[in-house]
């Protein structure tokens, strides 16, 4: 009877170890990321190894290691994000750092997604109208980071009349918002919503994004058995709303799901 059982036991073990992804260790999905980045990664770090880890991505990744039928997520620190989508070996099975996908970075890395729209959103400051379009925005006086993405946004799309205000960090532009300095604040729709959700009671609701095109992918090495895996893993965890629901847990907002200004 013992004897059975342990062969039924094995049976029943096979298929679970044979629908685990061909990961570089088995059972086992070794995460780069590149920290710190608000939101998105924050922890501990020892030499390369990530001790402690929390955020969007590191969720993700967690989410995704089940998905592919592994157990344990080891996290990695590459201090240079650049390292992550340079050419050569790699020793990591997958990485997540707002990685941007791009035709010159495809021919380095294997690039995944997305997972989550980068585009830029409108913080207001309190008693401002909610704007419906870019039109409505070009009256306001607008700041943003300088040399930001958002600077170029402003600058390009909104054209707004009178010059926006360009602050040197994030501080100075959660600052303006809530004195009045400026009226409206443009930034990366995740920093900004993250930004919002830890003193909603000192700003205005954030009023939707523009669209850029930006998007964070997933990369891999070069030739990776993961990769259809991995695309497989990420389309479920979108359509089953854990994508989504990651993002209000540490963003506070989905960027995808904010209403669009034109």
């Amino acid at each position: 009877m013992k004897l059975l059982m342990a062969v039924a036991a094995f049976l029943v073990a096979v298929p679970a170890a044979a629908a685990a992804a061909p990961t570089r260790t088995p059972g086992e999905l070794a995460v780069a990321l590149s920290l710190p980045a608000p939101g998105f990664q924050v922890g501990s770090v020892r030499g390369s190894e990530v001790t402690y880890a929390r955020g969007f991505e590191v969720e993700l990744a967690r989410s995704l290691a089940r998905r592919l039928g592994v157990r344990r997520v080891r996290f990695v620190q590459v201090a240079d994000a650049a390292r992550l989508v340079a050419p050569g070996p790699k020793g990591w099975d997958i990485a997540l750092s707002r990685i941007v996908s791009t035709p010159a970075r495809a021919r380095s890395v294997e690039l995944v997604g997305p997972y989550l729209p980068g585009d830029q959103a409108v913080l207001l400051r309190r008693g401002i109208p909610r704007p419906r379009s870019l039109a409505d925005l070009r009256g306001l006086r607008l700041c943003t980071l300088r040399g930001s993405g958002g600077a170029h946004v402003v600058a390009s799309r909104v054209r707004p009349v009178v010059r926006a205000l360009l602050a040197a960090g994030v501080t100075d532009l959660q600052r303006w918002v809530r004195t009045g300095r400026c009226d409206a604040a443009v930034l990366e729709a995740p920093t900004l919503g993250a930004l919002a959700a830890r003193t909603p009671d000192r700003f205005g609701p954030v009023a939707g994004r523009i669209e850029t095109g930006v998007e964070y992918s997933v990369a891999l090495p070069q030739g990776s058995p993961l990769v259809a895996d991995v695309e497989r893993a990420l389309r479920t965890l979108g359509r089953t709303g854990v994508t989504s629901r990651l993002a209000r847990a540490w963003f506070g907002l989905d960027p995808a799901r904010l209403p669009v200004l034109r």
